[in-house]
């Protein structure tokens, strides 16, 4: 069982190895749920930094 975020992954993986048929559906789903999530981490990651430098947060350690 898998999480539901990379369940389309995971279910991509299994039908590879057991040798199932390719369904691109599954896939686009999986590769824009992958980009998706890439670019809420960028967001946040780039979110935090401004944070950090606008209220000097790593300047006290």
């Amino acid at each position: 069982m898998a999480y539901l975020p990379f369940a389309p992954g995971a279910h991509l993986v299994r039908l590879g190895l057991t040798g199932g048929e390719f369904d691109r559906e599954i896939f686009l789903l999986a590769l824009l749920q992958g980009l998706l999530l890439f670019g809420a981490g960028l967001w946040a990651m780039a979110y935090m930094y401004r944070l950090v430098r606008r209220r000097g947060i790593l300047g006290r350690f």
